[in-house]
């Protein structure tokens, strides 16, 4: 009787053991293969990060850009205002005649640029960039009406007499031709 009893031990010994041997070479196994470098990225995975990074040299190149813009634009108005504040002091120190000053040349508004967009109804429309102030067509700056804006310029209007305004080079174009 003594001997079932020790070959039962004996086997429920040999079990454990084998138990034990089988979670450790998992266990080895496991962390040989978690310790293992990967080959390589997958085909899909190279292509997204070649797209994400096509993505940001676009975006970088654009974002250039419109600082570029932005610059000439700043720079033009500033020039402009310096144009416009020695304008008004010449004004303001000489004493004219006044019927003289009624045959005097127009100072015209300084266009800094023109943007064109869709409108709601699928039209492009155009705004301008006048003396740092935003027109559509029929604003008033000053005393001038603008009459018509286009990519070549600004048509300005007063008592029947009609100005037109070059469009300044582009500096920043955002065109989707």
């Amino acid at each position: 009787m003594k001997r079932r009893g020790n070959n039962r031990k004996l086997l429920i010994g040999s079990w454990i053991m084998l138990g034990f041997l089988t979670a450790g070479l998992n266990g080895y196994h496991l962390l040989a293969l978690m310790d293992t470098p990967l080959a390589g990225y997958s085909d899909s995975v190279r292509f997204v990060d070649r797209g994400i990074r096509q993505l940001k040299n676009l975006l970088a190149a654009e974002n250039e850009k419109i600082e570029a813009g932005l610059n000439l634009l700043s720079e033009r108005y500033a020039a402009a205002e310096k144009i416009k504040a020695s304008s008004k002091r010449e004004t303001t120190k000489s004493s004219v005649d006044p019927q003289l000053e009624m045959v005097a040349p127009i100072a015209l508004p300084v266009l800094t640029g023109i943007l064109s967009k869709w409108s709601t109804n699928g039209e492009v429309e155009h705004l301008a960039l006048l003396d740092g102030i935003v027109c559509l067509e029929g604003d008033r700056v000053g005393d001038l009406t603008v009459k018509r804006i286009s990519h070549q310029g600004v048509r300005l209007a007063r008592g029947g007499k009609v100005w037109f305004i070059e469009a300044p080079e582009h500096g920043y174009s955002l065109a989707l031709h």
